[in-house]
This record gives structure tokens, C-alpha cells and sequence, in this order.
């Protein structure tokens, strides 16, 4: 349902319940109390704010008069709930706090309060006060899973790893549910700052970990590959890309680039080709995923690499786009020879250098960089190389007379 919608419905429940408790309560009042003739002016001018359709004022006016109570406390929850979807995030902490503060709630309503004030504070970043709030709910065993879950979500927001990791695992055991990807990503967090501080002994530590609670992640073995270069053991570097493309064939335009400078700094260029080999043999979409990972690095220069990007060139449908606009430039298919593949490699470059090159696999988020977590959907471990080539084919125009060159 529309959140305006939703709103007026709401707005008119509550008119209705507040002539139900008005006429209630008005049908034991004394003669000369003055009170009812004060509700009543209040009622009327909210009812003439809701059929005027000024919400904001009718809210007001019916929240000043909706007293705390058994009858009208599940109201005043779903009105907290429709501000905070709707933005109006002081309204909703404003509700909250009121229901907190009254003396008769019973113990399951004032968690329900607490946990909507927490969740209030956190729509509206005040994370330190959501933070603490959650914590307190952490003893509530109907709101353990949900706060040690917010929680989560605040400690990766902060960056603050440690906490993060110790709110995961409390959160397995609560839940029964394994953790330990997720942990391994926070202990990747951990190895790349202190990789970047320089710590090498810290950064090992961290890695260790990592690998203790997920041996395959993709992101660990780049970390190893990463600390082995820093200390000078190219080899050991090598090893751990290639359990890495092992791992997880979809990252090789992440990895090749890599590994092919590292067999140039051994001196060992055939061991590439080398790689190049066993990725054909184990993955058939490796032609394509080499010939990317090429292309878009042309500082690679390997006989093996340049056998995929012609392949890839002549067989992609997508390319039929590029394929025509290159024969309209030049005056021959370019799949006429290896000269003519040039001009199609280098347009296709282009394109690439100036799209997004990953894409996270839960919702679609597109990125130019390699995002360990998805800044939109917050999934870790999702984001994956992508490319759409799909270009509109180009119209049959003469080609004769024109002249590139100029």
C-alpha cells in the first residue's frame, strides 16, 4: 500500500477509535465537567484537519489528545512505523520516546519501544544512541537475533572490524546460522589495513584468520598474494593467484593482470601461457574471460592471450555492433585479417575503460571497480566481472569516398 494512502487510512482508524474512547468515557462523566467540552473541541477540529486534508495537522492535534493505554498503544506503534517509512524521522522518535517514557507499559511493550527508537535513531545516523539501544536488546531473547543483526549493520558502517567479528559470532550461536564467511571478509578488512600501515606481522595474523574460517575465499588468497610481494617471494605470490583463478574463474579479469607481471618479474613468461592453457581446459568460458581481461589491459603480451582475443573478436555476438562500425571506418570486415582486428580491439577497449566493469549478483548494482561489498544491497562477496556489449547494428551506408584519414 502507498505510504499517503496508508497515512489516511490510518488518520481515519484513529478518528474512529478516538470517538469509540471519547464516547466511551464521555458516557461516565459528571455534569459541568468542562474536559469533555475540551476533547471534544479537539476531536472536531482534528476531524475537520483530516477532511480538509491537512494530515500534518490532524496528526498533531489527535496525538495530543490519543492517551497511552492499553486501547491505543498498538496506534501509536504504527504511527512511529509509517513516519520513519515515510522520512519524518523526529516524528517517529517523538512517538517512541512518549511510549518509553509512560509508566504503563508492560515489559513487551516498552522492548517494542525501545527496539522502533533504536531502529528511529539508526534511519536518522544516530548510531551511537541506535548502538546502545541494540546492545540493551541483545538480553531480550524475542530481540536478540534482530539487534545483534543491527548491530552488525552499525559496526560495518563504522568500520570498526573487531566488533563487527564479535557480534557475528554471537549471532551464529544464536541463530544456528554459520557466519564465517562473513567474518572471514571482516578479517580481510583487517589484513588489508594493515597491509596499508606497513604491519606485515599484524597483517599475517589477520590473514590466518581469514583463511581459518573460509579456505576459499578469493579475497584471502590476493591478500597472501599481496603480503608475499611485499616481502619479496614473487613465486609464493604466484601461488596464491592461481588458487585464487582456481577458486573462482569469474575473478580472471581481476587475477591475469597480476599474474602476468609476476612471471615477467621471474622471468618466466611461458608460465602464463602456461595458465592461460589449464583455464581453457577447465572453464569454457575462459576464451572470453581472457580475452577481457586483455583487452582491457593491453599490457599484456602473451601469444596465448592474443589466440583468445581473435577468437573472442570473431565469435561474440554482441560485437556485431563494433564489427560494422569498423568495416564502415575502414572499408573491410575486420575479420578479414589480423590488421583488421586492431581497430575492433581498440574500439572495444575504449568502451570497456568507460563502462561498468562489475556487477553485484544479488541486486544488479554495477561498479567500475572490484567492491568486496555491495554499497547497495551491503552483501559481501557478490560483485562479479560484467559486460553488456550488446550496440545497435550499424545502418549499410557507402563507404566508398570516404576518406578516415582526414
Amino acid at each position: 500500500m502507498d505510504a499517503e494512502l496508508l497515512l489516511i487510512t490510518l488518520l481515519a482508524s484513529l478518528a474512529l477509535l478516538l470517538g469509540w474512547i471519547f464516547g466511551r468515557r464521555g458516557r461516565f462523566r459528571q455534569g459541568g465537567d468542562t474536559s469533555a467540552t475540551g476533547m471534544s473541541a479537539d476531536y472536531y477540529r482534528g476531524l475537520n484537519y483530516l477532511l480538509e486534508e491537512n494530515q500534518d495537522k490532524a496528526i498533531e492535534v489527535f496525538i495530543r489528545m490519543l492517551e497511552v493505554d492499553s486501547d491505543t498503544v498498538e496506534t501509536h506503534f504504527a504511527l512511529g512505523s509509517l513516519f520513519r517509512r515515510r522520512g519524518e524521522v523526529d516524528r517517529a522518535i517523538r512517538i517512541h520516546q512518549n511510549l518509553i517514557a509512560r509508566p504503563n507499559l508492560n515489559r513487551s511493550q516498552r522492548h517494542q519501544a525501545l527496539f522502533a527508537l533504536a531502529e528511529d535513531y539508526m534511519r536518522a545516523g544516530l548510531l551511537d544512541r541506535a548502538e546502545s539501544l541494540f546492545l540493551e536488546l541483545t538480553d531480550v531473547r524475542a530481540y536478540m537475533r534482530m539487534a545483534l543483526g543491527r548491530l552488525i549493520t552499525i559496526y560495518e558502517q563504522q568500520k570498526d572490524w573487531e566488533q563487527a567479528i564479535l557480534m557475528a559470532r554471537k549471532l551464529e550461536l544464536a541463530s544456528g546460522q554459520p557466519q564465517y564467511e562473513r567474518a572471514a571478509q571482516y578479517y580481510c578488512e583487517l589484513t588489508d589495513q594493515a597491509l596499508n600501515a606497513g604491519d606485515l606481522r599484524q597483517a599475517r595474523r589477520y590473514l590466518k584468520r581469514a583463511e581459518m574460517f573460509d579456505r576459499r575465499n578469493v579475497r584471502a588468497a590476493l591478500l597472501r598474494s599481496r603480503l608475499m610481494r611485499k616481502e619479496g617471494n614473487a613465486k609464493a605470490a604466484i601461488r596464491s593467484l592461481r588458487k585464487a583463478l582456481e577458486n573462482d574463474v569469474s575473478l580472471a579479469l581481476e587475477l591475469l593482470p597480476s599474474l602476468y607481471r609476476l612471471f615477467l618479474e621471474i622471468g618466466q613468461p611461458e608460465g602464463f601461457a602456461a595458465v592461460l592453457q589449464d583455464m581453457q581446459r577447465i572453464s569454457e568460458n575462459a576464451v572470453s574471460q581472457i580475452a577481457l581481461a586483455a583487452i582491457v589491459d593491453p599490457d599484456i603480451n602473451d601469444p596465448e592471450a592474443e589466440a583468445c582475443i581473435a577468437q573472442y573478436l570473431r565469435g561474440a555476438p554482441g560485437l556485431k555492433g563494433f564489427s560494422e562500425l569498423v568495416e564502415l571506418l575502414t572499408g573491410e570486415p575486420p575479420e578479414s585479417s589480423e590488421t583488421g582486428m586492431q581497430p575492433l580491439r581498440h574500439a572495444l577497449q575504449r568502451f570497456l575503460e568507460a563502462s561498468p566493469k562489475y556487477r553485484c549478483n544479488e541486486c544488479g548494482f554495477t561498479a567500475k571497480h572490484l567492491l568486496w561489498q555491495c554499497p547497495s544491497c551491503k552483501s559481501w562477496n557478490t560483485t562479479r566481472p560484467h559486460y553488456e556489449i550488446a550496440l545497435p547494428t550499424v545502418p549499410q551506408y557507402p563507404t566508398s569516398g570516404i576518406d578516415i584519414n582526414r
